[in-house]
C-alpha cells in the first residue's frame, strides 16, 4: 500500500466517476428515462425543462468532480488521522491518505455495479433508484412501513459500507503493526463517528424539509 501515488490514484477514481458519469446521463438516466418517470407527476413541457438543465449542468458537474473528490478524500482522511493520533499510532497523514484512497476502491466498485444493473434492468421511477441495494439491510425490509428521512442511514448498512470498514482498518493495521481488531476499533471511532454524524445531518435536513 506504500506504494499508492495518491495523485495518480485521485486521477485515476476521477476518470473512472467521469465515464461512470457520463455513461449514466446518456444511457440510463437519458431523455427515456425522465419521461416515463415523470409523465404522471408534470407536464412534458416542464419533462423538456428538466432535461435541458441537466444536459447544461453536466458539464459543471465534470469539472467540478475533482474537487469533490479530492474534499471527500481528505475530510475522511482527517477523521482517520484523527483517530490514530488519538490512540498514540505513529501513522502519517500522507498514509492515512492512501489507507482511505485504498478503501475507496470499492465504493466504487459499488457504483458500478449499481449503475451496470440499472442499464440492464432500466428503472421507471426515482423511487427505485432510492430503494436499490441488493447488497443491504434495506432490502430486507418493508420500505413502505420505513419513514423517508430515515432511508439514508439505513442505506449505509450495506456489504460495500462493511467492506469500506474493513479495508480502512487494514490500511491503518498495514502502516503500524497493530492487531486488526485494534485498527478496526479505531476505524469505528474516527470514520464510523463521522459517518454517524453525517447521517444526523442528513436526517435533520430532510425532517426540515419535510
Amino acid at each position: 500500500m506504500g506504494k499508492i501515488h495518491i495523485w495518480k490514484t485521485i486521477i485515476f477514481y476521477y476518470l473512472i466517476n467521469v465515464l461512470i458519469m457520463y455513461f449514466s446521463n446518456n444511457f440510463v438516466f437519458n431523455d427515456f428515462f425522465y419521461y416515463v418517470a415523470l409523465s404522471d407527476e408534470v407536464s412534458i413541457k416542464k419533462i423538456e425543462e428538466i432535461i435541458l438543465f441537466n444536459k447544461k449542468s453536466e458539464l459543471a458537474s465534470y469539472i467540478f468532480l475533482p474537487i469533490i473528490i479530492t474534499i471527500k478524500f481528505t475530510l475522511i482522511t482527517i477523521l482517520i488521522y484523527t483517530g490514530v493520533k488519538l490512540f498514540e499510532l505513529n501513522i502519517t497523514f500522507e498514509n492515512c491518505f492512501k489507507t482511505v484512497l485504498f478503501a475507496e476502491s470499492i465504493l466504487l466498485i459499488s457504483s458500478i455495479v449499481r449503475i451496470l444493473y440499472f442499464y440492464i434492468y432500466p428503472p421507471d421511477n426515482f423511487e427505485a433508484l432510492q430503494y436499490f441495494n441488493p447488497l443491504g439491510l434495506i432490502s430486507l425490509l418493508k420500505k413502505d412501513s420505513i419513514p423517508k428521512y430515515l432511508l439514508y442511514p439505513i442505506q449505509q448498512l450495506n456489504f460495500f459500507e462493511v467492506g469500506y470498514w474493513l479495508l480502512l482498518a487494514f490500511g491503518i493495521k498495514s502502516f503500524n503493526e497493530i492487531n486488526f481488531l485494534k485498527a478496526l476499533k479505531i476505524t469505528s471511532l474516527s470514520y464510523g463517528v463521522g459517518l454517524a454524524i453525517w447521517s444526523i445531518f442528513i436526517v435533520f435536513l430532510q425532517l426540515q424539509y419535510n
